[in-house]
């Protein structure tokens, strides 16, 4: 009579996993050492999974075959893993004792601004710490910056100081808590202070017995000022008084695109010479008349005045030597504010909106100087 095959059970009854090891006849092929199969049996202590109770995740891990290494002792879960995972399973809820599988990954609606042409880098873990103990505040700040639109007449009517743009975002953050703070760290040696030195940041977010956020807008500054932020972060974390910085700039796309913007507002309000320039609202200085006049009136190769008018106001407000994505990239590549946790966004040519306001023009220098 032929002898009955031996099951062993190897299951994990206290996390609801269940299985069978199955031993094959003396003598017969694959007996011995080497891997054995198992049914894994998930339908005991299996948690309650919201609106979707039976996940298609659930249906594919019951299925599931688990293969045992009998030699090492570890069961190569991936399979059920990649089950899970595939089917997109959320886990909602919890039944008796035990712990969901799979959690629910953390939202990060900073990334999802990628879609709509933001530049966004982590650095140094920062996603990991944003989106798992500064959720909300990260959702905060994602949804100011969804909410952003730039009206071409306040680029070109951009000076020295904050531009309204910057006014309105500051604001839009202030009202969230995202409020200026002046960082003092001091060395005391027998009571007695022996030095300090402060570190004020635009914008901080604290969370109690969490942690703390700081950020900088440099929209339109000099670009040393990237070099002042990415420190002044490094030494906030080294003296645990910051857990990660954010600096939120010009974006590729944006930067990219100004001349082409100024020239279709050029084209748009029919400007040709001086005259209709002041009539919108824009008056250069002189020096900038001087240029553009060169350009215009030269005997060889004359520059059509918008062109020449273009030329001129892009590389005086928007120029190379200004904060923008491609200057804080070098930055991070000559490792600037390393080691803290960095969270880079840059700001996308889509917020840019045509309007038919008259251009309000700020007071404006001849060179970029700390407009934000």
């Amino acid at each position: 009579m032929a002898r009955p095959e031996r099951v062993e059970n190897f299951g994990v009854d206290r996390a609801g996993w269940r299985g069978s090891q199955v031993k094959k006849k003396p003598g017969t092929a694959g007996s011995g050492s080497g891997r054995r199969k198992g049914k894994l049996d998930v339908s005991h202590g299996v948690p309650s999974c919201g609106e979707t109770e039976e996940s298609t995740a659930w249906a594919a891990l019951r299925g599931a075959s688990v293969a045992w290494d009998k030699a090492s002792g570890q069961c190569l879960l991936a399979i059920c893993l990649l089950a899970i995972l595939s089917a997109g399973h959320k886990c909602s809820g919890y039944r008796g004792r035990y712990d969901c599988l799979v959690a629910s990954r953390p939202r990060d609606l900073i990334t999802a601004l990628t879609k709509r042409g933001f530049d966004v880098q982590y650095l140094s873990h920062a996603k990991a710490i944003l989106t798992s103990e500064f959720a909300s505040q990260l959702d905060e700040l994602a949804g100011v910056l969804a909410d952003l639109s730039l009206p071409i007449t306040e680029i070109i009517g951009s000076g020295g100081g904050e531009t309204r743009f910057t006014q309105r975002t500051r604001i839009a953050l202030a009202e969230l808590g995202w409020r200026k703070h002046n960082f003092v760290v001091s060395k005391t040696i027998d009571g007695v202070e022996r030095e300090s030195t402060s570190h004020e940041v635009d914008h901080v977010r604290s969370v109690s017995m969490v942690g703390t956020i700081g950020c900088e807008i440099e929209w339109n500054n000099k670009d040393p000022f990237f070099d002042r932020d990415l420190e002044n972060f490094k030494r906030l974390h080294a003296e645990g008084a910051i857990s990660v910085g954010i600096i939120i700039t010009r974006g590729l796309t944006l930067q990219a695109s100004l001349w082409d913007f100024v020239r279709r507002f050029a084209t748009e309000r029919r400007i040709v010479d001086f005259d209709s320039l002041a009539a919108v609202g824009v008056i250069p200085t002189p020096k900038q008349k001087s240029n553009i006049r060169q350009r215009v009136e030269r005997a060889r190769g004359p520059v059509d005045f918008a062109n020449a008018w273009a030329d001129n106001f892009v590389t005086n407000k928007f120029g190379a030597a200004t904060t923008h994505w491609e200057k804080l990239q070098a930055r991070v590549a000559r490792g600037v504010g390393n080691p803290c946790p960095l969270l880079h966004i840059g700001l996308p040519s889509s917020i840019v909106v045509f309007d038919d306001a008259v251009v309000e023009q700020l007071e404006e220098p001849d060179s970029p100087t700390a407009a934000l």
